[in-house]
């Protein structure tokens, strides 16, 4: 279930992944009673369950932490964290973390290779030698791979969807909802045996027994960093919120809130700080080959259109393409509902207008702003704004049609020469893209 590593097992792969953090640990040289937990998890399996720790699979099935059937040397050794997870360091794919509310899951990080999690308890202090088998109460949910994943053509053909669930010997709930596709992709996966893993480090409890010791001030310095990183985002908020206040003062606007909310997620995702989607074109995140395999040859009812799948990215982080958040759905708690688009994109062509309001005053600068990203954006990013009825009338608004001209992640080339973009689906229909100048 999980393999006990040492120090000298695992230094070479992580200089590999991240050199900062092997250089440091390197420096501090820990002793043995310092081990690592090596864990490999399915697409899908579930890592943290409403702040339940969850083991990877054993036989299949995968059990939670706090089961009596886990061995009790095994539960003290990685049950430092107030009943959650572990500290862990991601070695291979990925992890998404996100909270769900009434059903609707809210992505709120990707974590790659070499990504360092878990570090905001250990950072108060020496973990108490009480095993405390208690789970978590917390919002918070993770799987492994990409959790905020859709196809972009409907999938919501009941004839179609009984082929798959005949097909794969599966048994799951035909989707009607975006974020309802990820229930599917899972089950064919994990039948199509792809082999995809995501694997995982857990710091055992001594580490963080030596962590408030003088001699390891470096490292924990450097978990300081890193939990700063994780909370940019929301340390900038009350920064943001001034700024846009003197915005709005200065140009003598009352936008409507549903709008400021808009350009506020526009400017988070595109300083990075929150989360966009971009067309999946490898399987970091999910394996993208079995799924469009299985619409295309078994579901065979995506009306021609090519099965582009959408994956949850950071703008500018482990790649350079560009990335797209929608008003149908944004990824932040109090925007993350799929909104009634005006069919002749008024909504859209408001917060166009809005933005480059605000975008002439960061430029002109005619305020004093305290959020470095709102700088970074103005001067280093391209904002475009897609509707699919938009017409030769709407100057500042294109057609969703256009979208693959200007991307070419989306490139039709790889499906049949009849293939579609699916310019009309929920996501795309009304969109933001995000690309550097």
């Amino acid at each position: 279930m999980l393999e006990k590593l040492y120090w000298r097992d695992v230094k070479a792969e992580i200089f590999t992944l991240n050199q900062e953090l092997a250089t440091v640990i390197d420096s501090i040289n820990p002793p043995d009673d310092c081990c690592f937990y090596r864990a490999n998890y399915r697409y899908g399996d579930e890592f943290l369950r409403s702040g339940e720790f969850i083991l990877p699979p054993k036989d299949g099935q995968q059990m939670s932490f706090f089961s009596a059937e886990i061995p009790r040397e095994l539960q003290f050794e990685i049950g430092y964290n107030l009943g959650n997870h572990p500290t862990y360091l991601v070695l291979k794919n990925t992890i998404e973390a996100f909270i769900e509310i009434n059903g609707t899951a809210i992505p709120t990080y990707i974590l790659y290779p070499g990504d360092l999690f878990g570090v905001s308890v250990v950072l108060a202090g020496p973990p108490s030698e009480e095993l405390d088998l208690t789970p978590a109460k917390s919002i918070w949910e993770m799987t492994a791979g990409a959790r905020s994943t859709f196809l972009l053509p409907k999938i919501s053909d009941a004839f179609g969807h009984k082929k798959i669930e005949k097909h794969f010997n599966i048994n799951v709930e035909l989707p009607t909802d975006t974020f309802d596709h990820w229930r599917v992709f899972r089950e064919i996966a994990r039948k199509s045996n792809t082999n995809w893993s995501t694997q995982l480090l857990f710091f055992s409890r001594n580490w963080f027994k030596y962590l408030h010791t003088p001699e390891w001030e470096p490292l924990k310095l450097y978990f300081y960093k890193r939990y700063r990183e994780l909370k940019s985002y929301w340390l900038n908020i009350f920064p943001v919120d001034v700024t846009i206040s003197q915005i709005h003062y200065k140009k003598k606007i009352d936008p409507d809130t549903k709008v400021v909310d808009i350009i506020k997620n526009i400017f988070a995702v595109a300083g990075g700080e929150l989360i966009g989607f971009q067309p999946a074109i490898d399987e970091k995140l999910l394996p993208i080959n079995a799924i469009q395999e299985a619409y295309v040859n078994i579901y065979k009812k995506l009306n021609g259109y090519a099965p582009i799948i959408m994956q949850p990215a950071y703008f500018r982080k482990f790649n350079k393409s560009p990335i797209y958040t929608s008003t149908n759905m944004m990824t932040i708690e109090n925007l993350y509902q799929l909104l009634k688009v005006p069919r002749h994109g008024q909504l859209i062509a408001e917060v166009e207008n809005i933005f480059a309001k605000y975008l002439s005053v960061i430029e002109s600068g005619g305020i004093n702003i305290d959020t470095p990203y709102l700088h970074d954006v103005a001067k280093s990013v391209k904002v475009d704004f897609f509707h699919y009825l938009a017409g030769d009338k709407e100057a500042n608004i294109k057609n969703s049609m256009d979208i693959p001209m200007g991307d070419s992640n989306f490139e039709l080339n790889k499906f049949p020469k009849s293939a579609k973009f699916a310019h009309a689906g929920k996501f795309i229909k009304s969109c933001i893209r995000i690309a550097p100048k």
